[in-house]
């Protein structure tokens, strides 16, 4: 594989969002990242698709959108790394080459934890008309496919979140969100996240609940 390291990790985003309204439930569906190169620069999310289609608006985030979030409400970036470690999901066809890989490349290791930060600061804080929520965080990260040279990766993301209200946290009922077993008051959900290289920048491909693979972006 490729040294990704030397690449300066931009992701600019250009987000398709799932329309508001009668929509308001549903999380961006096909949205785009992009990420400054500072350790912290703060980017957002590219496409969501799911496996049914659903109503997309297109959307430009402005730089500010998408800071770090204020004290208390919402995982940091810092917080997320410390946290979390990213696995590799072994249950993959084996021609990805997957199976030689007993933890994440270091180069790669950035990429997603950047990505998957800067789409959950998009989901949580800034879709049009989302409730204010008590706190979110991301749980789980998993690399789960990855093209032959390296260009197109998918990863699996768990996140979970406090709203104020029970009602508030119907804004998000759609796809697979549902009570946190083991948090009270806490909801969670979980996506396939697929990130291709474009020139020196990583970019969000797609999001959905399942079924996103890497083979079915290279050459995109």
């Amino acid at each position: 594989m490729k040294k990704l390291s030397a690449i300066a990790l931009l992701l600019l985003c250009a987000l398709l969002l799932s329309g508001c309204g009668d929509n308001a439930g549903q999380s961006a569906a096909n949205p785009t990242v992009s990420v400054s190169s500072g350790p912290e620069s703060a980017a957002a999310p590219t496409s969501e698709s799911t496996a049914e289609p659903t109503p997309e608006a297109t959307a430009e985030l402005a730089p500010e959108a998408t800071a770090e979030p204020e004290a208390g409400v919402g995982q940091t970036l810092s917080e997320l790394k410390e946290s979390v470690d990213i696995t590799v999901n072994h249950d993959i066809t084996p021609q990805n080459g997957l199976s030689g890989y007993d933890s994440v490349p270091e180069d790669l290791q950035g990429v997603i934890y950047l990505s998957a930060w800067r789409w959950m600061g998009y989901v949580f804080t800034e879709l049009e008309d989302c409730p204010e929520l008590a706190d979110f965080e991301c749980v789980e990260l998993s690399l789960c496919d990855i093209s032959s040279n390296a260009d197109v990766l998918v990863f699996w993301a768990e996140y979970q979140f406090l709203p104020n209200t029970d009602s508030d946290a119907d804004f998000w009922n759609h796809g697979n969100t549902a009570p946190c077993k083991d948090r009270e008051g806490w909801y969670r959900f979980t996506r396939q996240i697929a990130l291709g290289l474009d020139g020196e920048s990583w970019e969000v491909l797609t999001v959905g609940t399942g079924g996103v693979r890497a083979d079915n972006y290279v050459d995109r």
